[in-house]
């Protein structure tokens, strides 16, 4: 029997393996429904030889130790080589704000699910410059899979875009930069912005609660574009059924929206890799988190109101095996996995071992180098209908 695993390896870097690039199909595979994929297991494989100097995959960690091997690459590394080259961008002296747009009336979904900001990851202080990393490397690594479907340039002048989620903005300023005759306006709960003067005169960055904003400070049929990325570990599901159902409202006819999540179920992982993501699925269940939103982004999608829905997938390859995106891959994902371990000490009811999640961190990165373990990103961008005569 062959081997189906790398069917589902959708992905740029499919030439790493052969001379012909894959196949990108634009339309979800039928493949991802099946869980005895994401279950395949690579053959056993042997231990290296005793005089092998890597050390034993179960033996401690010790400061002694440490400095023998090579230290692995991590995203506070990465941010570490990033301040050194660019100063700390501190927080902004201006939040913008829109309240003279008209406000809707509020409805019954409005107090069906809490607009209250529920967090479960711990925060490290370098979240304005991961928000900036992060668009720089999905920008890199899904630019020419998920093309937008948007002629931007081909907008008329004054078109609005809003970013949902925006974070430190990079996506809004790159956007109004590149396209001075549109209006940029990006969204986040956090104050992650940079300083005043580097933001374009066509880019706004609002600090306020994405659900609070969307209820109050915008009126319906507004936007040309919207754009939402990357919030599922940021609003419950119930939450991000709510932020669709907005900003549905908020689409103009004819208008497109497109939508990105990575789905943390991932393909090819390994025993250790298993159980922290295991742990990570019922502790983030346990808070109303959904790890596997990013399979269903069409179902909160309004079909009878929406026209020329696409939905796509990629795999994203975590680990060096594919190289400098693999690499970026997998230390977001280890860094989500770390960030998550004091919500599930208090769930499972158990204290932080350092030394062992550090061992366990360890085995987890050797995992991904032996299994080729990767994790799929899901596009989808949809019309909303024209208007009805």
């Amino acid at each position: 029997m062959t081997d189906e695993r790398p069917l589902r390896r959708q992905s740029w870097f499919g030439h790493l393996f052969s001379n012909q690039r894959p196949h990108l199909t634009h339309h979800r595979s039928a493949s991802m429904l099946d869980t005895n994929l994401v279950e395949r297991r690579p053959p056993q494989i042997q231990p290296k030889a005793s005089g092998s100097t890597s050390p034993p995959e179960n033996a401690a960690i010790s400061p002694s130790t440490a400095p023998e091997r090579k230290k692995k690459p991590t995203f506070a590394h990465i941010l570490h080589k990033k301040t050194r080259r660019q100063p700390h961008v501190h927080p902004p002296k201006r939040a913008a704000t829109i309240g003279a747009m008209p406000r809707p009336h509020k409805s019954d979904h409005d107090d069906a699910v809490s607009h209250h900001h529920e967090r479960w990851l711990d925060r490290d202080g370098f979240e304005a410059d991961k928000s900036q990393l992060k668009n720089e490397f999905l920008k890199l690594a899904f630019t020419d899979e998920f093309r937008s479907t948007v002629r931007f340039d081909k907008l008329p002048a004054g078109s609005m875009i809003l970013d949902v989620g925006c974070g430190s903005g990079a996506w809004c300023i790159e956007k109004a930069q590149q396209f001075p005759h549109l209006q940029v306006i990006g969204i986040d709960f956090e104050e992650w912005f940079p300083e005043e003067h580097t933001i374009p005169r066509n880019c706004r960055l609002v600090q306020r609660n994405i659900l609070d904003c969307l209820a109050e400070d915008f009126g319906s049929d507004m936007f040309d574009f919207i754009h939402i990325r990357c919030v599922s570990m940021d609003l419950t599901a119930a939450q991000y059924d709510k932020a669709i159902h907005y900003c549905w409202q908020l689409l103009k006819p004819n208008g497109t929206m497109e939508l990105m999540e990575i789905d943390m179920s991932l393909c090819c992982a390994g025993p250790a890799t298993t159980q922290m993501c295991a742990e990570f699925k019922s502790t983030a269940r346990h808070h109303g988190f959904s790890i596997e939103l990013a399979k269903r982004l069409a179902s909160f999608i309004p079909q009878d109101d929406s026209l020329n829905l696409v939905e796509r997938y990629s795999s994203l390859p975590l680990g060096i095996w594919g190289g400098r995106i693999g690499a970026r891959g997998r230390d977001d994902i280890l860094d989500l996995l770390q960030r998550a371990q004091s919500a599930i000490a208090i769930y499972y009811d158990k204290p932080i071992d350092a030394l062992q999640l550090d061992t366990l961190m360890l085995q987890v990165t050797r995992e991904m180098e032996m299994y080729h373990t990767f994790a799929n990103v899901h596009f989808l961008t949809v019309n909303k209908r024209p208007a009805r005569l």
